[in-house]
C-alpha cells in the first residue's frame, strides 16, 4: 500500500518541483528586470551629468557659478588657493569641484572641461563611498543602487537648489554632505580586517577631504555633521563598553578633531570668514518648525511644475516627485534611535551590530543638522547635510520593509521607487533643465550675446572701467568673459562701490581708470544719481543698458592700507567726512577756515607711507595723524609745495585731519598709502 501511494504522490512531488524551480526562475528575472531599470536610470543620470557639466547652454552661468568661475581662474593664473586681499564672504571655494577643477584648469586653460571632469570625480567618488559603505552593512546590491540612483536625482536646477549645490559646476556641497558620511564609514571599519587598497584610499580621502573642508569652510561641517556621529560613539562606549576595534575608532575620532582643529586655524589666519549662521528667535514655535520642515521638503523640488493636469508628463512628474519625498522620509520613524539613547533604553537586551549603528549615526546626523537649522537659519541647502543620510537609512527601511513580504511583493516595490525616479529624472532633463535655462535669461536681464558689444564699447571710449548701477548680476557674468577690464557695482542704497567675494584692493580707486562708462538698466533710470546727469554724456544702448561716459573718475569703495599694494582715497571715499566742494575728479576744494576732511579710521596691518596730495595758496594748512586715538604727526602744509610725504612704522589705527587756519583757496586731490 505503502509503495501505491508513493508511486501515486510522486507526479504530484514533481510537479511542486517544478513549480518551485518556474517561480525561482521568475523571480530571478524579476531581479534582473529591476537592476536593469536602476542601471538603466544611473545609466541616464551619467548622461545628464555629463551633458549639463560638458555641453552646458551658456545661461547656466548662474551669479553663483560666475564668481566661483572668476575665483578658479584668479587662483589659477596666480597658482595660489590663498590669494592677497581677496575678500571671502562665505567659503574660501576650494572644498568644492574647485579642488579638483584647479589643477586641471591650470593644465588645461579650460574652465568648462575643468569643471567638468571635477564634478564627474565627485560623482564617482560618491558612487563608490554609498556603495561601500551599504555593503558594510549587509545591504542588498538593489539597496545600494536605489541609494545611488536617488541621490544622484536631478532633482532641481536653481542656483542654491540640490543638483546644483552636489554634482554639476561649483557644487558647493559635494565635500560638505560627503564627510559626515564618509565618517561614519571610517568607524564602522574593522580593526582586525586587513583593509584592502580601496579602503585605505578613502581613509586618506576622508581626512585631506576634512582638513581641506575645515580650512575653507571652518567648523560648519564638523558642527553639523561630525559632532553627532562622535556623540553617537560615546553612546556605544557606554552600553557596550568595550569590543575589538576600540583602539581604532578612538585614534579616528582622536584624528578628526586634531585635523579638524589646524584646519580652522589655518582658516582663521589666512583671513577666510565662514558664513555659520545666526541664532533664530521666535516664539512662534510651530509655525518655525513648519518652515523648516518645509524647506526640507523644497530640497526634492515637489512643486516644480505649477497649474497642468495631473494626467500629463508634469503632473506625473509632480506625483513621483512626492513618491520619491515620502519614501526618502520614511526614514524618520527611526528619529527615537538617534544618538544611540535608546541603547541604554529600550534596547539594553539587544546585540548592536554594524548595521544598527550605521542606522543609529545616520539618523543623528538628520536630526541633529535639523535641530541646528531650527534654532539658526534654515535654507533647503543647509539640509544637504542631513537629509542625504535621511535617505540612506531610509533605503535600508525600505529593504527591512520589503523582507517581511513575499519576492513578488519585494520585487515590486523596488521596481516601482525605481521607475519614479526614472519619471523624475527624464521629465526634469527634458522639461526643468530648458525651463530653467529660460528663467535665466530674465534673471541676468542681460543677454550674453551682447557681452561683446559691450566690450567693443570699452574699447572704443579707451575706458578700462564699467560701472553699473545696482548691477551685480552683470558685473559677475563680465568677470568671466573678460578679464581685460574692470567691472564694478554702484550701490544707490550705500553711494558707494561695493564688490563682494573679489579683491578689496578692486574697490580703491587705484584700480580705476580717468575715462569710464556707467551702464544703467532701464528699471533703474530713475534711481540715477545726479553726478552722472551732471558728468556724464549719453553714448547710446546695449541690449537693455544705458551707457553714460566720463573722462574723470570720482569713485572709490575704499579705505585701505595693505602690504604690498599702493591705494588711493578721496575726499568721496566712504568713510571720509569733509567740509568743502567736490568737483567731478573727487578733489575738495577749501575756502574758509576750520575742520576740511577727517578720514575713515583706517587699520594699518603694516608700516606704510603715507603721501598727500595738494595745492595751497598760503602756509596756514596743517595736517595731523592720530594713531590708537593719539596724535603722532603734526605737519604744515605749505604754499610751494604740491604733496605732503610722511612714514609710519607703527601698526594701528589711524586717523588723518586737515585743518585750515586761514580763508586762502586749499584743494585736498588724493591721500596715497603704500605698504
Amino acid at each position: 500500500m505503502k509503495r501505491v501511494r508513493e508511486y501515486i504522490l510522486l507526479p504530484e512531488s514533481r510537479e511542486s518541483e517544478r513549480t518551485m524551480e518556474l517561480s525561482n526562475l521568475l523571480e530571478q528575472n524579476i531581479k534582473k528586470v529591476i537592476k536593469a531599470v536602476l542601471l538603466l536610470t544611473l545609466c541616464f543620470e551619467a548622461f545628464a551629468y555629463i551633458k549639463i557639466n560638458f555641453f552646458p547652454n551658456t545661461a547656466f552661468i548662474d551669479y553663483d557659478y560666475a564668481k566661483i568661475i572668476t575665483h578658479l581662474v584668479e587662483m589659477g593664473d596666480k597658482k595660489s588657493i590663498f590669494l592677497p586681499q581677496w575678500d571671502y564672504i562665505t567659503t574660501g571655494e576650494f572644498d568644492c569641484a574647485t579642488l579638483f577643477a584647479l589643477p586641471i584648469y591650470m593644465l588645461t586653460g579650460n574652465v568648462r572641461i575643468a569643471f567638468g571632469v571635477a564634478n564627474v570625480i565627485n560623482i564617482a567618488l560618491w558612487a563608490v563611498v554609498i556603495w561601500k559603505l551599504l555593503d558594510r552593512v549587509g545591504a542588498r546590491k538593489e539597496t545600494r543602487l536605489l541609494a545611488m540612483v536617488a541621490i544622484f536625482t536631478l532633482y532641481d536646477f536653481g542656483m542654491l537648489a540640490y543638483t546644483n549645490m552636489m554634482f554639476i559646476f561649483g557644487g558647493q556641497y559635494v565635500y560638505k554632505a560627503l564627510l559626515p558620511i564618509l565618517f561614519v564609514y571610517v568607524l564602522l571599519g574593522k580593526k582586525e580586517k586587513k583593509a584592502s587598497v580601496l579602503e585605505k584610499a578613502l581613509l586618506l580621502i576622508y581626512f585631506v577631504l576634512l582638513f581641506i573642508n575645515s580650512i575653507s569652510s571652518g567648523i560648519y561641517v564638523f558642527l553639523s555633521g561630525i559632532i553627532p556621529v562622535v556623540i553617537c560613539e560615546i553612546m556605544y562606549r557606554l552600553r557596550k563598553g568595550t569590543d575589538d576595534a576600540l583602539k581604532y575608532r578612538t585614534v579616528m575620532i582622536i584624528a578628526t578633531v586634531a585635523v579638524a582643529f589646524i584646519g580652522n586655524v589655518i582658516c582663521l589666519i589666512v583671513g577666510i570668514r565662514p558664513n555659520t549662521g545666526n541664532m533664530t528667535y521666535t516664539t512662534e514655535y510651530l509655525e518655525h518648525f513648519i518652515a523648516v520642515f518645509n524647506d526640507l521638503i523644497k530640497l526634492y523640488n515637489p512643486f516644480a511644475y505649477k497649474g497642468g493636469r495631473t494626467v500629463s508628463p508634469a503632473g506625473i512628474a509632480i506625483c513621483c516627485r512626492w513618491a520619491i519625498v515620502f519614501i526618502s522620509f520614511i526614514g524618520m520613524i527611526k528619529i527615537p534611535r538617534a544618538f544611540g539613547i535608546s541603547w541604554n533604553k529600550s534596547e539594553k537586551s539587544k546585540e548592536i551590530d554594524d548595521a544598527d549603528r550605521f542606522e543609529v549615526m545616520l539618523i543623528s546626523i538628520f536630526t541633529w543638522n535639523f535641530l541646528l537649522l531650527f534654532v539658526t537659519n534654515s535654507t533647503a541647502r543647509y539640509h544637504l547635510i542631513g537629509a542625504i543620510p535621511l535617505m540612506l537609512v531610509s533605503m535600508t527601511v525600505l529593504e527591512k520593509w520589503s523582507d517581511k513580504y513575499n519576492q513578488f511583493v519585494k520585487n515590486g516595490v523596488y521596481a516601482l521607487v525605481a521607475v519614479f525616479i526614472l519619471v523624475v529624472n527624464v521629465v526634469s532633463f527634458t522639461k526643468s533643465l530648458p525651463e530653467y535655462f529660460a528663467r535665466y535669461k530674465d534673471f541676468y536681464e542681460f543677454d550674453m550675446d551682447y557681452c561683446g558689444d559691450l566690450i567693443e564699447v570699452l574699447d572704443e571710449y579707451e575706458a578700462n572701467n564699467l560701472f553699473v548701477l545696482n548691477g551685480s548680476q552683470l558685473c559677475e557674468l563680465m568677470k568671466v568673459m573678460d578679464k581685460d577690464h574692470i567691472y564694478e557695482v554702484y550701490n544707490t542704497d550705500l553711494n558707494t562701490i561695493v564688490n563682494y567675494d573679489y579683491y578689496i584692493t578692486e574697490r580703491d580707486r587705484s584700480a580705476f581708470s580717468d575715462k569710464n562708462i556707467f551702464a544703467i538698466h532701464e528699471k533703474d533710470i530713475d534711481k540715477m544719481p545726479t553726478f552722472i546727469h551732471e558728468n556724464y554724456v549719453a553714448i547710446g544702448k546695449v541690449d537693455t543698458y544705458s551707457l553714460y561716459y566720463s573722462d574723470s573718475n570720482a569713485f572709490d569703495g575704499i579705505s585701505l592700507i595693505a602690504n604690498g599694494f599702493e591705494t588711493i582715497d578721496l575726499a568721496i571715499t566712504p568713510g571720509y567726512v569733509t567740509e568743502g566742494i567736490v568737483d567731478e575728479k573727487g578733489y575738495l576744494h577749501c575756502d574758509s577756515s576750520g575742520i576740511k576732511l577727517t578720514s575713515a579710521i583706517i587699520k594699518a596691518p603694516c608700516s606704510f607711507e603715507y603721501e598727500l596730495k595738494y595745492e595751497a595758496e598760503d602756509n596756514h594748512n596743517t595736517l595731523e595723524v592720530y594713531c590708537n586715538g593719539e596724535l603722532v604727526s603734526t605737519n604744515q602744509l605749505e604754499a610751494g609745495s604740491t604733496n605732503c610725504v610722511l612714514s609710519f612704522d607703527k601698526k594701528g589705527k589711524y586717523k588723518f585731519v586737515v585743518t585750515k587756519e586761514s580763508e586762502g583757496n586749499l584743494v585736498i586731490k588724493e591721500m596715497v598709502f603704500r605698504g
